[in-house]
């Protein structure tokens, strides 16, 4: 282990992975490089509170910083596009790169062809931000906007035709207050580990109530294993079919909140349905088999799909019922399949049917809410493009945008894209190739520079995505 003798001295920083925890961590420097990477044990940020030790992603920083992927020199591709071969530039050449390439482009293509990929990697912060990508191109004359994201989109649609806002949840530290908890596919030991993050809000606040923690999930994730009460396996993709055998049993047994129901939500039975809709086609209905499919929800129909035994579904559905408040939260895991909005909402029922929404200890079913910490900005002003496209569907607006519509790919503010992406910023996002669907494909359209004409990734890593970048440009001057 290194010894005081070892550094010069001791540098606070923090872990910025997106976990969103943003711990605090500690550098040790030896003749300007950091040797060792220690955990917040002084109690010195936050005085009086728990130490906030950063887990082995924040411990690993010096990895990374010193990785022999670490982007240190602007580099311009020297090969095809996609086969990762560069040669170094200084810093001039690769602006007045950029410079050229993004006027040719504005004044043969307009703005719209402008694109500034999605990406999480660094939301905050006033020097390192995509915010000064975005004042420059509004500047400019604007950019094609996107909507949405890759990791929660249905989700947020859900809870909008649900709730009529988009983030509903209470934080995950109400389970203080709560006599039972039901995670679909909810994984926080994982996603958010750190001391500084949910996980820690989760352990506390079961240490106060006590309470019993049931995790539905097809994994034997790290939350099931280590802070669960009960585990129950499900089949990918059927949390809906459970829900819907769980709320015949709350309707048939008559363990449903009917006060909450008429005071406070459309739709359930035939007596809160707006007008002008057509006989039987309440929840009720649906659950009990009386609506247009005529097929009853029963635990023995839910079983046939999702693999939980019909005597456990009935008994869950009881344990809801009978028990208040009930925290059920859902990840983000149970809605990243087709119609995933549709399993997102079917969970909201279950705290809807039970009143548990709006009161302490309970939730809406949306996933857990999270503390926010502002971070300082610059102001980009107002982008004079208005079209907007999903963010999943960029490569399809590079090579078949004149069959895009506001009807066929949720374009919103125009009617019909009239200019395909001819110019990609790529900043701290590793979407181009590593997290978009049918990658092959992706490869396939990007390697193409006949469409998509150039792309300027700014990262700090050789990434998948960086490898298709006709210039890259570090985080680090050199």
């Amino acid at each position: 282990m290194t010894t005081t003798q070892d550094y010069d001295k001791i540098v606070w920083s923090s872990c910025n992975v997106n976990c969103g925890s943003r711990c605090p961590v500690r550098l040790f420097v030896r003749d300007g490089r950091v040797v060792r990477v220690g955990p917040d044990n002084t109690g010195e940020n936050v005085p009086g509170a728990h130490e906030i030790r950063a887990c082995l992603r924040g411990r690993g920083l010096r990895h990374w910083v010193y990785s022999k992927d670490r982007l240190l020199h602007p580099l311009k591709r020297a090969g095809r596009r996609g086969e990762g071969r560069f040669e170094r530039i200084s810093w001039d050449q690769a602006l007045d790169v950029v410079a050229v390439e993004l006027d040719r482009v504005l004044k043969r293509f307009g703005n719209e062809a402008i694109f500034r990929m999605y990406g999480t990697g660094n939301l905050g912060g006033v020097v390192s931000s995509r915010d000064q990508i975005d004042r420059l191109m509004n500047i400019l004359g604007g950019r094609l906007d996107l909507h949405n994201s890759y990791s929660n989109a249905q989700i947020y649609h859900a809870m909008q035709y649900t709730y009529g806002q988009k983030e509903t949840g209470s934080h995950i530290s109400d389970l203080a207050n709560s006599r039972l908890a039901v995670f679909f596919g909810n994984n926080p030991a994982e996603t958010r580990m750190s001391g500084g993050g949910t996980v820690r809000d989760l352990i506390l606040a079961r240490q106060k109530s006590g309470v019993r923690l049931i995790v539905i999930d097809p994994r034997h994730t790290d939350t099931a294993a280590g802070l669960a009460d009960e585990w129950i396996p499900i089949r990918p993709g059927t949390d809906a079919a459970l829900v819907n055998g769980l709320a015949h049993v709350l309707i048939t047994e008559g363990l449903v909140d009917q006060h909450f129901l008429n005071d406070h939500c459309l739709g359930y039975d035939q007596a809160t349905m707006p007008e002008g809709v057509p006989f039987n086609n309440s929840y009720k209905d649906y659950i009990l088999g009386s609506g247009p499919d005529r097929i009853p929800k029963t635990p023995d129909w839910s079983a046939a799909i999702t693999g939980i035994p019909a005597q456990r579904i009935i008994r869950l559905a009881r344990e809801i019922g009978t028990t208040k408040p009930v925290y059920i939260a859902q990840g983000w895991g149970p809605q990243r399949h087709a119609d995933g909005e549709q399993s997102a909402r079917a969970i909201c029922m279950l705290p809807i049917l039970t009143g548990n929404v709006g009161i302490p200890g309970g939730n809406s079913g949306d996933r857990e809410a999270a503390f926010g910490i502002p971070f300082p900005g610059i102001p980009v002003g107002e982008n004079p493009v208005k079209a907007s496209i999903p963010c999943f569907l960029w490569t399809r607006a590079i090579h078949d945008h004149h069959h895009m519509t506001a009807l066929n790919s949720g374009l919103r503010g125009k009617e019909r894209m009239t200019t395909p992406i001819k110019f990609i910023w790529n900043f701290a996002s590793n979407t181009l190739i590593n997290q978009h669907s049918d990658i092959n494909r992706t490869k396939a359209i990007l390697a193409d520079e006949k469409k998509c004409e150039m792309i300027v990734v700014i990262d700090n890593m050789m990434t998948a995505s960086a490898r298709f970048g006709d210039l890259l440009l570090p985080d680090a001057w050199a």
